[in-house]
């Protein structure tokens, strides 16, 4: 119990701690609500009455956030729903009864009933205001038509994967370079692995750098000890910002091993340090134009 109560108070100044920052509200109050889904209380009275993140969840629920603005990927999946997606064709056309959409839909093998049709695609897509739904008749909202439009017509091209965490990465990658640590900041660490994995494979990211490489420092302006010539030479090659080893090879035309042997000299004599080259991450080409397209689809459409 006591391990449970130190479990949620620490989530709880974790998100205070990222709504303060401003951090991305979509992500938070998924976040926020999968913990609670997570959570095992002994009795709801627990969460209403004790639970500061509950309350944090309310507040959000109750919010202009949560009811006026639907998180924007998540139109997207219901949306893309083939099932879904056979609706707002069907609507695009015109108005149509819950009859006769049922009689279109079981021309493409659609094998659900009338009240299945009813109770699941149709109360969804208008609780997401992409349909109405007037006495026994349906039809396509704008903002079903815009996102019926999106998926069908535009040059924007979401991986079938795509998630929170993923736009999450584009949206920080998109003010610049970040290194892993950077995001991990931002974006949970047990999600972000597999968000830039997929991204990686969709080529919206690259990675720069491996795992592993070292960058080589002066750890004084002028040599204190006496140095040999190649000593010298190398470290007077070496930047503020740190240099690879591969880089002084290339430009001093020395070999790997005797370089090795003069920087590990320079480092026992105290006049080179080294530092774990930090992975970046960057956008690439079609992860700025996919960022770009987002952007302003959400601005048309939310």
């Amino acid at each position: 119990m006591l391990c449970q109560n130190y479990a949620r108070n620490e989530a709880y100044k974790e998100f205070l701690n990222k709504l303060n920052l401003n951090k991305n509200r979509e992500h938070l109050y998924r976040e926020i609500t999968e913990f609670c889904e997570k959570c095992q209380p002994l009795s709801p009275i627990t969460c209403v009455e004790l639970c500061q993140i509950w309350n944090l969840k309310k507040e959000f629920r109750d919010s202009d956030f949560v009811q006026k603005t639907p998180m924007f990927l998540d139109l997207i999946k219901i949306a893309r729903n083939s099932n879904n997606l056979k609706i707002l064709k069907t609507l695009m056309s015109g108005p149509v009864t819950i009859h006769d959409l049922l009689n279109v839909l079981k021309k493409s093998r659609y094998s659900q009933s009338f009240k299945d049709l009813n109770n699941s695609h149709i109360k969804q897509l208008s609780e997401y205001a992409l349909i109405e739904k007037q006495d026994n008749e349906l039809t396509i909202t704008r903002k079903g038509m815009k996102i019926y439009n999106l998926l069908t017509k535009s040059e924007i091209k979401l991986p079938a994967d795509f998630n929170v965490e993923d736009e999450d990465v584009l949206n920080a990658l998109s003010f610049g370079t970040k290194s892993y640590s950077e995001l991990v900041n931002q974006i949970p660490k047990g999600r972000i692995n597999l968000s830039l994995k997929r991204l990686q494979e969709n080529n919206l990211i690259v990675k720069i750098g491996t795992s592993g490489n070292l960058l080589y420092f002066k750890t004084k302006r002028r040599p204190t000890r006496k140095l040999s010539p190649i000593e010298l030479k190398i470290f007077s090659s070496l930047t503020k910002d740190g240099t690879t080893i591969k880089d002084l090879s290339k430009n001093l035309g020395l070999d790997f091993n005797q370089l090795s042997q003069n920087l590990r000299l320079l480092g026992y004599k105290r006049h080179v340090k080294t530092e774990e080259q930090p992975i970046l991450y960057d956008l690439t080409n079609e992860g700025k134009s996919l960022m770009m397209s987002l952007n302003i689809a959400k601005k048309l459409i939310l």
